[in-house]
């Protein structure tokens, strides 16, 4: 038994069986392994003296023979990609890995978090131009189905998005200092009789933002 971080641990090594102490404890990413040193030693000794073929795994999408150089056993950067989809029935591939706060699905590739959709459209149509975007005919920001995808101009990606009503708007704006509820709010003081001048000193806003609330010319959504 030997203490880390103040807590005391009590580990026996899975593979000779013989209790962990602080002289023998191996450590990856900060967490402690459940084997020992020596025990770790030997087994690398032995996969470097492994040929690739022996290495060699099933592929998690395709069961093609590959090495495992990370948690999950892929053979092509086009099956690493497949194992983090989900194909639907109305034809969409939704992305099961990382989903940002805009909808938008990401991964990590050559160290750098990458959109999801436009590095299918990459990899499985061509390089995308500069300054170009990728816009989705059907519409779901976690599609990544490259017959679903092709380029665009920022203008056209816009104007996708607002026939599609899938712009930023009301709370979920990132800029926006009011929330749902306090919208209902200013309008419901209003009908009340309040002035405009005296809502926008209580929201510490400015008369015309308020007066914009409460004729609908903005949060026309609620």
């Amino acid at each position: 038994m030997f203490s880390i971080y103040g807590l005391n641990v009590n580990k026996i090594c899975k593979f000779c069986n013989k209790p962990i102490t602080e002289l023998t404890a191996a450590y990856k990413l900060g967490k402690l392994r459940n084997e020992c040193k020596p025990c770790r030693s030997k087994i690398n000794v032995k996969y470097k003296q492994l040929t690739d073929e022996q290495k060699s795994v099933p592929c998690e999408y395709c069961n093609t023979g590959c090495i495992k150089k990370f948690f999950r056993a892929f053979c092509s950067e086009k099956c690493r990609f497949m194992g983090f989809v989900k194909k639907e029935e109305n034809g969409c591939w939704i992305w099961q890995g990382t989903i940002k706060r805009d909808g938008y699905g990401v991964l990590m590739v050559n160290g750098i978090w990458t959109r999801a959709h436009r590095h299918s459209y990459e990899l499985f149509k061509r390089y995308i131009k500069r300054a170009m975007r990728i816009l989705h005919s059907c519409h779901n920001t976690k599609c990544v189905n490259p017959d679903h995808l092709r380029e665009g101009t920022p203008k056209e990606n816009s104007e996708e998005m607002v026939a599609a009503s899938r712009q930023a708007k009301g709370e979920s704006c990132s800029l926006s200092k009011l929330n749902n509820q306090q919208v209902m709010e200013i309008r419901k003081l209003r009908s009340q009789g309040l002035k405009v001048k005296e809502i926008s000193m209580i929201f510490n806003m400015t008369i015309g933002a308020i007066s914009d609330i409460v004729n609908y010319k903005t949060w026309k959504h609620i």
